[in-house]
């Protein structure tokens, strides 16, 4: 391809992965770019890879080139440094000695060496330079520059901002810097206009440095949607993620409606005065070339004992997986072996010497030998695995079979080239020590927890968009409980509602009101076209419950990793997270392990959780535990309970006082978590020189003296929703001491501060609270099901109807004579829809009196 004056490729683009401020879905911004006319695409969002290799397989089935890319954020000096930050009430990356938190540059993958650097880069961002945002620095880029093409990037690079306050000097020299990094052919200036002044304002200054460093020009659109009219969406958005309104003044907002995929003639059009900055989109497009291979099994090797090494690593692990097996099939079967079992043996034995997964039989034995004589407890296998008599003679599983008639092709045969999956079942106290296991048996860069990505579901997209367009809650409620409802787990999408398709002509058909609300309500159709612009969108990353990936190289020779740390964790202390979701890992052919929790209760409210094992097939009552008919009071239980376990497990003395105890004024402790980018989610409150009511069980109390000998205490207060460190002053503590006890349960007012990146509240006012003297909270929703329901895809329609009429009232799930109390995530908001949903799913008796 050679460049030419009609063509233009989109180099700086945010996809809805860059997580607070991106609204541009992949396939939407890959299918404009490609009706367009252009050749290619970058993908460059904020710090981290999350949609690579979705961006990478939808370039490819739309022929378009992909180019892979990050927009790095870089910390001035040195990615360790922790500079003061300015309040929040100015702006939210500046320091307090007025530079920046951090700075923006643009970096590419130009062939497969960069873009392993650029997961290198990305990975070390994280975990070494974290502070507010992944930073790197000249050291890091230096170390890994091969292969990766650099621009200056937007208004919040290093070279824009020493120009904005007039030192040219500084920009020529961070400008040369880079360009000794990474090479004059490799590094570029890159020129913006968004029709925002600063932008006018050093355009002309930005070519003049290209022209005396002599650095290439690139004009690129800092793309964040892929329309100009998805802007208000995407504001809308901001204020999600913000946890703001429209209507602030002081929030997180961008100039214009400028940022959105522009197309050829657009951008040839902006930048007429200077081509050769569009050209060279064309010649970089050009240059970036990135294979990533997927299907290709990457299983880390197996360490066999030095008796059993042969020649070749894959004929060691071969040889001990048999001698494994055989002596495992002598302490199953007896010395003699059945003919049957040996001639069963020798044929699993060698489909998995031809697929190459000796070594995961191996990995997976091991696991479950630490776990075993760890005192580890652990389930007795199922799924597909239970036809493995391999499986079986190496205690994986625990069912024979050849006795019970069990097929091995169902789990393992030639004929599908896929990796086996077996999942392994653990008490749930103990994942973590089998993921340190792991770690020190392969190495801690080998090992890693799966990130999980959760979207905007449609009835969220129109509360959401109705509480940041300023609307009364009603309104929002109110469209969304016209949704059609929830049948057998699928949902009907907010677009289907008003265009008739035939894989939703049902919801269509049951949507007639909304759309006659949308016709006849201007506020209702404000609210639900930006939640059209909101639903299906990335909301938040987490960690699955589940997944674990261990490597043979070091992990990012193969996927780019971070930490990921919870309000209560140091980020340096948090787990290893990969960037890529489950399905990406697989695809790249590394090996996959389900630790799945033995969950006996929900790890929030000590309850039972009926929905937190997605891999789960067949009965859940094989896991349920029968609670004892013992006449002691509810309160003694949980204590005898706690004592026994450390923590209420069937129950917790405040299930049922929720609205009693906000009726208090008492505000849930989840509401003071501190986020990356708001310092602290309070409501809508802007700081934490706020004052609060919390009201909590003690669930520790440290005492201390003060130099000055005062006594104080630092205690850990717990509600349904997290807990809070409050620390109690001396002159508070001498008032309050009678009532500081353990087990107590308090309502406490006092200060609110967020020192040390994590939510404290210092007390002035403390009582003792009576919860037997409160009023319980509204009677619950009894559902009653048979245990022929109780399928994983059952209850995840249970789960999904639930959710999508999330309210303030308790469920009760009555299943074969035992009663759950339902996690207050599955209370529900009393209406004709959600008892419609149920019996249309569950039948008419579902609805218990």
């Amino acid at each position: 391809m050679t460049s030419s004056r009609n063509g233009f490729v989109h180099l700086h683009t945010h996809t809805e992965y860059s997580m607070l401020d991106g609204a541009a879905r992949i396939n939407d911004l890959v299918r404009i770019a490609k009706a367009d006319g252009q050749i290619g695409i970058g993908i460059t969002d904020h710090g981290n890879m999350y949609g690579v290799l979705d961006f990478y397989k939808a370039c490819r089935a739309n022929d378009i080139k992909p180019i892979i890319g990050i927009e790095a954020y870089m910390a001035k000096d040195s990615r360790f440094e922790k500079p003061q930050r300015k309040p929040r009430s100015e702006l939210m990356d500046d320091s307090a000695d007025g530079g920046k938190l951090y700075y923006h540059m643009t970096l590419l993958a130009e062939n497969n060496e960069g873009y392993k650097n650029l997961m290198k880069l990305s990975s070390k961002s994280y975990l070494e330079g974290y502070y507010y945002k992944p930073r790197l620095d000249f050291e890091v880029l230096s170390q890994y520059s091969k292969g990766i093409i650099a621009t200056s990037g937007c208004l919040g690079g290093l070279v824009l901002q020493s120009l904005l306050v007039g030192d040219s000097e500084s920009a020529k020299k961070y400008a040369t810097t880079f360009q000794d990094i990474f090479g004059r052919e490799n590094f570029f200036i890159e020129i913006q206009d968004h029709g925002i002044d600063k932008q006018k304002q050093t355009n002309p200054q930005l070519i003049e440095l290209a022209r005396k460093i002599g650095a290439p020009l690139v004009a690129t659109n800092d793309s964040h949607y892929c329309r100009r009219e998805d802007s208000s969406s995407h504001d809308a958005l901001l204020c999600v993620q913000t946890a703001s309104f429209i209507s602030d003044t002081n929030r997180l907002k961008f100039d214009g409606s400028e940022h959105y995929l522009k197309s050829n003639d657009e951008m040839r059009e902006l930048f007429a005065e200077v081509p050769d900055a569009c050209d060279n989109t064309l010649v970089i497009a050009d240059r970036a070339s990135v294979e990533i291979e997927f299907g290709r099994a990457n299983l880390p090797h197996f360490k066999v004992p030095s008796n059993f090494v042969l020649g070749d690593q894959s004929e060691s692990e071969k040889s001990y997986l048999r001698h494994l097996v055989f002596e495992g099939a002598r302490a199953r079967y007896g010395d003699s072996v059945p003919e049957e079992v040996v001639s069963r043996l020798d044929y699993e034995l060698s489909v998995i010497e031809s697929m190459g997964f000796s070594s995961y039989f191996l990995i997976v034995w091991d696991l479950i030998r630490f776990a075993r004589e760890s005192k580890i407890r652990i389930g007795p296998g199922r799924g597909s695995a239970a036809g493995c008599c391999v499986a079986y003679c190496l205690e994986i599983v625990d069912i024979d079979p050849i006795r019970h008639g069990l097929f091995f092709e169902r789990f393992l045969n030639p004929g599908r080239k896929q990796m086996p999956d077996i999942d392994m079942d653990i008490d749930d106290r103990y994942r973590s020590d089998m993921i340190k296991y792991a770690s020190s048996v392969y190495g801690e860069d080998h090992v890693a927890q799966i990130i999980t990505f959760s979207t905007i579901k449609a009835r969220a997209a129109v509360r959401d968009a109705a509480r940041v367009l300023g609307f009364p809650y009603f309104l929002g409620d109110k469209i969304a409980k016209l949704m059609p409802p929830v049948v057998m787990g699928r949902d009907t999408p907010l677009w289907a509602c008003f265009e008739e398709v035939p894989e939703h002509i049902d919801g269509y058909k049951a949507a007639k009101d909304l759309r006659n609300l949308y016709e006849t309500d201007s506020e209702a159709k404000q609210v639900i076209e930006v939640a059209k612009g909101l639903e299906g969108l990335c909301r938040q990353d987490g960690i699955h419950a589940a997944a674990v990936v261990i490597s043979g190289e070091e992990l990012t020779e193969y996927l780019p990793i971070q930490r990921k740390p919870d309000s209560s964790q140091d980020a340096s202390s948090a787990p290893i997270v990969t960037q890529y979701e489950m399905h990406g890992v697989e695809e790249l052919g590394l090996l996959k392990m389900d630790f799945l929790g033995l969950k006996r209760k929900d790890k929030e409210s000590g309850m039972t959780s009926l929905f937190d094992d997605p891999e789960m097939s067949g009965s859940i009552m094989d896991v349920s535990v029968e609670i004892p008919d013992i006449e002691f009071d509810r309160r003694t239980l949980l204590n005898f309970e706690k004592e026994t376990l450390g923590r209420f497990v069937s129950d917790h003395p405040l299930l049922g006082y929720e609205e009693a105890l906000k009726n208090l004024g008492a505000t849930p402790i989840e509401n003071f978590k501190v986020t990356d980018e708001s310092d602290a989610v309070m409501g809508s409150a802007s700081s934490y020189t706020n004052m609060a009511t919390v009201a909590g069980l003690v669930t520790s109390i440290e005492k201390r003296t003060t130099k000055k000998g005062d006594q104080m205490a630092n205690i850990a207060l717990e509600d349904l929703t997290g807990s809070i460190e409050v620390a109690v002053i001396p002159k508070y503590y001498t008032k309050f001491s009678e009532i500081l006890t353990p087990d107590a349960v308090l309502l406490i007012t006092g200060r609110l501060d967020s020192q040390d990146r994590e939510a404290k509240l210092v007390a002035n006012e403390i009582s003792s609270v009576d919860i037997s003297r409160l009023t319980m909270g509204r009677l619950p929703v009894r559902l009653k099901l048979p245990c022929k329901f109780m399928t994983r895809k059952r209850l995840d329609v249970l789960k999904n109807i639930l959710t999508e009429h999330k309210g303030d009232t308790p469920v009760n799930l009555i299943i074969e004579r035992q009663t759950w109390r339902l996690p207050a995530d599955y209370w529900v908001s009393l209406d004709s829809n959600l008892f419609s949903e149920l019996r249309v799913n569950f039948g008419d008796a579902v609805i218990s009196s």
